[in-house]
Parts: C-alpha cells; sequence; structure tokens
C-alpha cells in the first residue's frame, strides 16, 4: 500500500524564535540582556578613562616615548607650582561663594514662586530663561556687559553714582574678574536651583494634602458612630 508524504509525521523541534522567547521568560537571562548595553557603555567611556588616567597620573607618559611608573612626583611637582595653588584656591573661593549664593537665592525665589500670584507659569517659565539660553549667547552678552570701553554695568554705577569714571575694569583685573564670573555663573545656576527647590515644595504641599484630607476621613468614619451612640442615649433618656 503507497504512502502518501503528506501522511508521514515528521517530529521537528521548537522553532529558533520560541526557544528565544521562553529564554527571554527567565528573569536570570532578561535581566543580563537589558543590563549588558548600559554596562558596556560605561566600561568604555567611563572606567576605561578613569583608569588610563590614573595611569598617566603616576607615570612619566608623553607621546613617542614609552612610560615609567613615577608614583606621587608629578602631583609634588604640580603642587609646587603657584599657579596651580592660586587656581586651587580660585576654584574653591569661585565654588564656595557661587554654591552659598544660590542656594539662597533658590530658596528666596523658590519660596515667592510657590506663593499665589497672577500669571504664575508665566514667571515660573521666565526664570527658566537664563538656563535655556545657549551658553554662547549669554557669555557674549555678559562679556558685553562686563567691556571696559563699552560696559553697560560701568555706564549704569557711574550715572546712578555709585562708581567713579572710568569705572573698575572688570575683565582686566583678578579680583573685579572673580566677581565678574562670580556673578554670572549665579545667573546661569539660579532658575535650577530655584525650579528643583519649588518642585520640592510643591510635592511637600500635595502631601501634606493628601494627609490632612485622610485624617480628615479617619476622624470623620471614628466620630460618625460616636454621634449616632449619642443621640441613641439622648433618646433612650427621653
Amino acid at each position: 500500500m503507497a504512502v502518501r508524504a503528506d501522511q508521514i509525521s515528521v517530529g521537528r523541534g521548537r522553532p529558533l524564535t520560541a526557544r528565544v522567547r521562553g529564554w527571554l521568560d527567565r528573569e536570570s537571562i532578561l535581566g543580563p540582556v537589558f543590563v549588558t548595553p548600559a554596562l558596556i557603555l560605561l566600561l568604555l567611556l567611563v572606567a576605561y578613562p578613569f583608569v588610563m588616567a590614573l595611569y598617566f597620573a603616576l607615570s612619566n607618559a608623553f607621546i613617542g616615548r614609552p612610560s615609567e611608573f613615577v608614583g606621587l612626583r608629578n602631583f609634588i611637582r604640580l603642587w609646587e607650582s603657584d599657579a596651580f595653588r592660586q587656581t586651587f584656591q580660585n576654584a574653591f573661593v569661585f565654588t564656595g561663594i557661587a554654591v552659598a549664593f544660590k542656594v539662597v537665592l533658590g530658596i528666596v525665589l523658590a519660596l515667592l514662586l510657590n506663593e499665589q500670584l497672577w500669571f504664575k507659569r508665566l514667571i515660573r517659565g521666565a526664570v527658566l530663561l537664563p538656563w535655556v539660553i545657549p551658553t554662547a549667547l549669554s557669555t557674549l552678552g555678559w562679556w558685553w556687559m562686563f567691556n571696559s570701553l563699552y560696559s553697560v554695568v560701568n555706564w549704569t554705577g557711574i550715572n546712578i553714582g555709585l562708581m567713579d569714571p572710568p569705572g573698575p575694569n572688570w575683565l582686566g583685573q583678578k579680583y573685579y574678574a572673580m566677581a565678574a564670573v562670580i556673578t554670572v555663573n549665579i545667573w546661569r545656576g539660579l532658575p535650577f536651583f530655584a525650579i528643583t527647590i519649588l518642585a520640592g515644595l510643591v510635592a511637600m504641599t500635595r502631601c501634606s494634602t493628601l494627609r490632612l484630607s485622610s485624617l480628615q476621613a479617619l476622624t470623620g468614619t471614628l466620630l460618625i458612630p460616636l454621634s449616632l451612640r449619642r443621640r441613641n442615649l439622648q433618646r433612650q433618656e427621653w
């Protein structure tokens, strides 16, 4: 008796897509699959440059010649430089003053923006303008404002009577230059501090409102049976 080919049952394995789907359903496999791309980026863009920076810092590596391990000799030589010590001091002064002003002014501005004001959303958007404006444009604007010849800051101060003509050279003297750079940094970073603190205030206000409403609901739930019981007792006395 002849048997047709379509009547012969051939055992086949599971398709490849089904097997892959089964593997991905396992958390022990799916987790590493998702983490691996981010881990590779961290190794290539963070870990490898960090290790190479440590190696270069502790060696006398130079382009075109073999390097040798020198330990902390590079750091000692750098600390003996007057320019480096001055730069180190300037970094601490700049960071400390700028961050202190941004924190204090950010809290004050956040408290003001948290009040009920007219055009509140418009004002909040306008506060973000220094943070949104491209750095190149804001740098050119502030450079013109602190220019020694065409400084609008000096012109305003002279007309008000706060400065004697021709005014200070903001970008040519070290103390004035430090004050100018700190002012620009505060202007640039203040919106970020203010909006971040404002977001925390808004979240705290919402949490307090939810807790108050929950407490009122719980209090009302507890007081209803007590009030009903009191009414029943009063009716029994009558």
